[in-house]
């Protein structure tokens, strides 16, 4: 995975990136598709709740990743993605997440 990301996501989730409370996800995401990783870190960040314009929309329509669907850079839709989901801890909460995730990615996930 050369090209690929790999990123552990501690998140702020607040209502702007830069400020705000950090919450622990605990995840590894990686692809080699960095729109599928964007796409599932927004949706990630979208579960907590607090970043309201990312709340009030989709994560496929934040600015970046339209973008860079436009670019044809990377997936283009949730009907393009397959997350493969594993808890190491077999938390219940993680699987809770990972469907809220699913849900806001799209159709596909």
């Amino acid at each position: 995975m050369d090209s690929g990301r790999r990123t552990f996501l501690k998140i702020l989730a607040a209502a702007w990136r830069w400020e705000g409370r950090a919450e622990e996800a605990n995840l590894l995401l990686a692809s080699g598709d960095r729109i599928a990783c964007d796409v599932v870190g927004l949706a990630v960040i979208k579960s907590f709740g607090r970043w309201k314009r990312l709340v009030a929309s989709s994560p496929w329509e934040m600015g970046q990743v339209k973008r860079a669907v436009q670019l044809g850079i990377g997936a283009r839709s949730g009907q393009e993605l397959e997350l493969l989901i594993a808890s190491l801890d077999r938390d219940p909460a993680f699987h809770a997440l990972m469907e809220k995730v699913k849900s806001f990615v799209g159709p596909g996930t």
